[in-house]
């Protein structure tokens, strides 16, 4: 063997085994304690689950975030020099004012064509639609729009909880807070409505005479075709129950708002379907039934 493979060959015995020593240390310094890793069931169910079954989860309180000024400083403020965050507003924007955009429907039914756009396929309280549904195309202009329908209402204070397609900054603390300062106002009057359409006159001048009329009537255009006037003010009590839970966490408006719709279907006799005549409204009075009694039974068991 020549000197130079004799070097050769010692040299690449060398580092083999540094590379033997090397791995043995670093297997002997490793000490991975792989049952600590493993999420035992209890910690999963209380880690991930729990926090999502308890009354409220998922409720975001606008206003208790503390980056809110943060957010608004980054939309707003122009960008500072040497700052290489791309500009995505176009010029005609710049220096204008963030305005927020909510939904403003100006007739019954762009309401109703919403609803079964938005809310029907997860709570289905009306009958199927009873023309072709068009596509959802609220305007941005700010004109105010009152219903006369209580049913209407309780449906806007739920609608314009959906952003507007034309908001710029939907996320945005300023847009969250007018569309749910909105919403409860329509929540308000939705409730109003029902008290004065539940109201007797004789009842200021005459109130045993008063108390012989079952329920008074209301003499005012459906908002549904196929939807009973008298049912609508049950509709409205229990979308307003989900509204209270999903929307604002009240707990006790919630019971409420299911215990007024459960007594006003009970009253319409919505649970007697002995004598129930086959008509355009059959439907309609099974669906309010069904929707009215699984809401009230849910609170209690819950």
């Amino acid at each position: 063997m020549s000197r130079k493979n004799a070097i050769m060959a010692t040299e690449r015995q060398r580092r083999a085994d540094e590379a033997a020593f090397q791995a043995q240390e670093m297997a002997s310094d490793i000490n991975i304690d792989w049952d600590s890793l493993i999420l035992s069931s209890e910690e999963i169910h209380n880690d991930f689950i729990a926090t999502m079954i308890a009354p409220g989860a998922g409720l975001i309180h606008v206003d208790d975030e503390d980056d809110s000024d943060q957010i608004f400083d980054n939309i707003f403020m122009p960008p500072s020099d040497g700052d290489d965050t791309i500009n995505t507003l176009d010029d005609d924007s710049q220096g204008k004012p963030y305005t927020p955009i909510i939904r403003n429907y100006q007739e019954n039914e762009a309401i109703v064509n919403a609803y079964y756009i938005f809310i029907h396929p997860y709570f289905p309280i009306l009958p199927p639609p009873a023309t072709t549904l068009k596509a959802d195309d609220p305007p941005s202009e700010s004109k105010f729009f009152e219903p006369a329908s209580p049913l209407a209402m309780a449906l806007m204070a739920i609608l314009l909880l959906i952003p507007h397609p034309e908001d710029e900054y939907p996320d945005s603390d300023e847009s969250v807070c007018l569309r749910r300062q909105r919403a409860h106002s329509f929540s308000q009057m939705a409730m109003e409505s029902i008290e004065i359409e539940n109201e007797l006159i004789e009842s200021t001048t005459n109130p045993s005479e008063a108390l012989d009329h079952r329920r008074p009537l209301v003499d005012r255009e459906k908002l549904h075709p196929y939807v009973p006037v008298e049912l609508e003010g049950v509709l409205a009590y229990t979308l307003l129950s989900i509204y209270e839970y999903a929307q604002r966490g009240n707990l006790a408006k919630m019971r409420n708002r299911a215990s007024q719709a459960y007594d006003g279907a009970i009253r319409l006799c919505l649970h007697d379907i002995s004598d129930l005549p086959l008509n355009e409204f059959t439907e309609a009075r099974r669906r309010a039934w069904w929707m009215t009694v699984s809401g009230h039974v849910w609170w209690r068991m819950g």
